[in-house]
């Protein structure tokens, strides 16, 4: 079982690494490497004769303090690289001077001015709980073998000088969201309306007493003469969710209905007619402005059926 969970960690960090490869970019243990042609974006150091430097008793070199994304930080390079794989790579961290929010960012650490970016996402609001612990820096050791560094036909290390660089993107979280929720899916609940006098009425058109299906309040919706041109030839039908459910702010719900207009002569002539419809403050209602031809009307009262067969409801939250 231990072995499977491993085989399956490995596989899907494969294919979450595979999002990011492009032709100018390698990635190796969550890391990402590219090449690129723009200069670090929020701070540059530079050294200069760098071998002489790196023999002195100095470990590492830490850059002023510089801001960036709602923080303040420095660039530490350790020059004959750190821990392990020290005189084999040069190792290069971004260290956090003060901490002022929790949030999610994208740190860029490049090497170089321009030739070698490496780019890495952190959630701060989890690494707080470690800052107490002494973490204030996040980074690599192993940045670029030292012989790759040193080789001046790569470009790193040129004129025994060298150019680092940072750049950090922070993501703030406006902490919206939504929740999609089915409130029923395949039920069987129903209305049926009982519309008399048909031929006299003399409104535009006329709806039936609200009814409660799984919480929300409905309302078939009947226009004798149509709802739009060419008038007097269609009978037009809708069901309309409630005009209080649908001033609910930041709301909007997905339903499945049926609409009949049942034959009482010949009940296997009844029209009927499915909706699948997003609802909302903006649209409350749904149906069909050519339900069924006024020719084919041979009663003067109407039996008319609203069927809701599924419901999902989309709640939006800002925090």
């Amino acid at each position: 079982m231990e072995k499977k969970r491993k085989e399956m960690s490995e596989e899907t960090i494969k294919l979450e690494e595979n999002r990011y490869v492009t032709p100018n970019t390698t990635i190796c243990n969550g890391i990402l490497r590219s090449k690129r042609g723009q200069r670090p974006a929020h701070y540059m150091l530079r050294i200069n004769s760098y071998s002489k430097l790196a023999v002195t008793k100095l470990e590492s070199y830490e850059s002023d303090v510089f801001e960036a994304g709602g923080f303040n930080w420095r660039m530490v390079v350790y020059l004959r690289g750190k821990n392990q794989v020290r005189d084999q790579h040069i190792s290069m961290y971004l260290a956090i001077a003060n901490v002022r929010n929790s949030m999610l960012f994208e740190k860029s650490l490049s090497i170089s001015s321009f030739l070698f970016t490496i780019k890495y996402v952190i959630n701060v609001e989890n690494e707080l709980k470690r800052f107490h612990a002494g973490k204030t820096q996040w980074g690599f050791d192993e940045l670029l073998p030292m012989d790759t560094f040193k080789d001046v036909a790569n470009g790193y290390l040129v004129d025994d000088s060298c150019v680092f660089g940072a750049e950090v993107f922070v993501v703030q979280c406006s902490g919206n969201w939504e929740c999609l929720t089915t409130l029923d899916n395949k039920f069987k609940d129903s209305y049926t309306w009982k519309l008399s006098k048909y031929s006299q009425i003399v409104e535009e058109f006329c709806e039936s007493e609200a009814f409660s299906i799984k919480g929300k309040t409905w309302k078939p919706r009947v226009y004798p003469r149509g709802d739009r041109s060419p008038k007097n030839e269609f009978l037009s039908m809708f069901l309309v969710l409630n005009e209080d459910e649908s001033l609910v702010a930041r709301k909007k719900w997905f339903a499945e209905y049926t609409l009949r207009l049942k034959n009482q002569s010949v009940p296997s002539r009844t029209r009927e007619l499915n909706v699948a419809a997003w609802l909302s403050q903006r649209t409350n209602t749904w149906g069909f402005s050519q339900f069924m031809s006024l020719k084919d009307l041979n009663e003067d009262t109407l039996i008319i059926e609203c069927q809701i067969t599924c419901l999902s409801e989309v709640e939006h939250f800002k925090q």
